[in-house]
């Protein structure tokens, strides 16, 4: 199962930590990185496993498709503009597979492939004119 990378600004505060504690014990999420400028180099536990906090600016921002930011009032601000982006493309279906004869499982362009559509709902939310007529 494909692991969300999780990324945490400010991680040696309270907030940070408790946020790099639940990402550890949650089974679809992984810490990509854990930042904290007054602790950089230093290795922490957390949960089972060992942290090397790293400097926020060389915060590997591109491993993490989600980042938590803890750091202090105003400290946020401070980033590069754009380093925390607001929007990603948007995400595609690549593959589809039938599941039996009532859905089908997608496999997206952001790496997942949770969830199951029936072909109920798929009609339901196309936009299509046939579908659209069929649904009044």
């Amino acid at each position: 199962m494909h692991k969300v990378p999780v990324g945490i600004l400010g991680a040696s505060g309270y907030a940070g930590r408790e946020l790099c504690g639940l990402i550890a014990q949650h089974p679809a999420l992984e810490l990509a990185f854990a930042a904290a400028n007054d602790q950089r180099g230093r290795r922490a536990r957390i949960g089972a496993s060992e942290v090397t906090y790293v400097a926020t600016e060389d915060a590997p921002l591109n491993k993490a498709e989600v980042v938590f930011t803890a750091l202090p009032a105003g400290e946020a601000a401070k980033l590069a503009p754009g380093a925390l982006p607001m929007f990603k493309p948007a995400v595609k279906a690549l593959s589809a597979e039938a599941v039996g004869k009532y859905a089908l499982k997608f496999s997206w362009s952001d790496r997942h492939d949770l969830g199951i559509y029936s072909w109920f709902y798929l009609r339901e939310v196309c936009p299509c004119a046939e579908c659209t007529a069929a649904r009044k």
